[in-house]
């Protein structure tokens, strides 16, 4: 409880170290020595500090994984606290483990931000969630599994069906854990088809390609530790992160910003008339090489004419059960 913790906090003593390793292997110890508990169990490590770490970032990242890995199935939030912390590490640990990293300004309103952060994950709905859909096999979706739902956020779902001709809706079945046992909702959303006139619908592509780049982006984090730490081993020439690839090519096919990609902002026409090709310009000023040419979502004519993609918002099943 919140006084029980107060006192844990008060017989703390700083050291002037951070080792955030040490943090993380109690953290598990806690996780593994917890009875059990009633209602959506919902494991979550807040890590927060205000210093770089004394564990090198891939030793770190290896502890984490094995912690997640060996069973220890949780959600980690990281907080930086001022301006000394490895803000590159924390996020990175967060959204490979669930959570989201957050910035703690000090000459700001500190004690606000960390109120609003705790608020944030205070009252859990859902747990365990799985989501299933009516959709054929050649389907490509994004992550369908979650650990855990918050009061006011929301989980989503987005696809895309390569072969969708005649498919006008999709049925989503959302099973998870709730404070009254297991629950389960449906309900069907309806499929944007390429073409569509429907702002709302042609915006449902887009949320389907920034899912997708986000998830490589953190499939190219954990690839490239695996990456660093072969090349490290053999002393060979590092393999090539593909999924920093792919992300970096879906970015550039849907103009997203990423930490792999920039955007040039023209100011006059003369840019344009001093260069034929300011496309090109872009991606070899970005490092990419050569121009990257794409249609409007990377495909051919025809097979475009059967595209569809489709999102499912998890808070509306829950509002309209």
């Amino acid at each position: 409880n919140v006084r029980d913790g107060q006192q844990f906090a008060d017989g703390l003593r700083a050291d002037g170290g951070t080792s955030i390793r040490a943090g993380m292997e109690l953290a598990s110890e806690i996780l593994n020595g917890r009875g059990a508990v009633s209602g959506p169990e919902t494991p979550v490590i807040v890590l927060l500090t205000d210093g770089q770490g004394s564990t090198p970032a891939r030793e770190l990242r290896n502890l984490v994984l094995d912690m997640s890995h060996n069973g220890d199935r949780f959600s980690l939030y990281t907080l930086a606290f001022g301006n000394g912390a490895n803000v590159d590490l924390l996020t990175g640990l967060a959204v490979d483990n669930g959570g989201r990293f957050r910035q703690i300004y000090a000459d700001a309103d500190a004690v606000g931000q960390l109120t609003g952060f705790y608020s944030e994950i205070a009252a859990p709905l859902l747990s365990g969630i799985s989501i299933e859909y009516s959709v054929p096999a050649d389907v490509v979706t994004t992550r369908h599994t979650f650990t855990t739902l918050f009061k006011g956020s929301a989980l989503v779902v987005a696809g895309k069906i390569p072969n969708a001709a005649g498919l006008e809706y999709v049925t989503a079945t959302i099973q998870a854990t709730s404070a009254n046992g297991v629950v389960q909702f449906q309900r069907r959303f309806e499929v944007a088809p390429v073409g569509s006139e429907s702002p709302a619908l042609v915006f449902v592509e887009k949320i389907w390609a920034f899912l997708t780049i986000q998830e490589l982006l953190i499939a190219s984090r954990s690839e490239q530790l695996a990456i660093d730490n072969a090349a490290g081993s053999s002393g060979k020439e590092p393999a090539v992160n593909m999924a920093k690839v792919a992300a970096i090519d879906l970015a550039l096919q849907y103009e997203f910003v990423t930490p792999f990609t920039s955007i040039v902002v023209v100011a006059n026409d003369d840019y344009v008339a001093e260069n034929d090709d300011p496309e090109s310009a872009m991606h070899n000023g970005a490092g990419f090489g050569s121009r990257v040419s794409y249609d409007a979502a990377g495909s051919s004519s025809s097979a475009r004419a059967t595209l569809s993609f489709f999102a499912i918002v998890v808070s509306l099943l829950l509002a309209s059960h």
